[in-house]
């Protein structure tokens, strides 16, 4: 109810989803023509995988494709350190984020990657503690 509150909107609906991740993942991401889920069950099988939690068949589709990896027919390899990374370079690439990086602009950083503003904050002060620490 805290992270999707437009879909989970009351304690009977979220009861239902309790402790069951393919089920969420179906709810919250099947049926969703901007990621590319057009089939039943496309939201378990293409949920948020890699560094950057790669999500949607269509990002699926393209990495894959970028990186020549199966990954559509293969999704588990993005959970293969190799390609939970490369896949998250690919897509810091493609989205121009470094840019975004560079001038501090968090906030459309943050809606590139996830959509919206949901953790702002809390990725703001996670941002802030690793270049301190990569400043050492």
């Amino acid at each position: 109810m805290r992270v999707w509150p437009s879909r989970f909107s009351d304690a009977a609906t979220a009861e239902k989803y309790a402790n069951n991740p393919q089920a969420i993942a179906n709810k919250v991401y099947g049926g969703r023509a901007d990621l590319g889920n057009t089939e039943d069950g496309d939201g378990w099988k293409f949920h948020g995988r890699g560094v950057i939690q790669l999500t949607g068949r269509s990002n699926y589709t393209v990495c894959g494709q970028a990186l020549s990896q199966p990954f559509i027919t293969q999704p588990e390899l993005l959970l293969e350190p190799q390609w939970a990374c490369m896949s998250a370079g690919w897509y810091w690439n493609r989205k121009q984020i470094n840019l975004l990086a560079d001038d501090e602009n968090w906030e459309t950083m943050t809606k590139r990657i996830n959509g919206g503003l949901l953790g702002l904050q809390d990725r703001i002060d996670k941002i802030h503690k690793a270049m301190d620490i990569l400043a050492m």
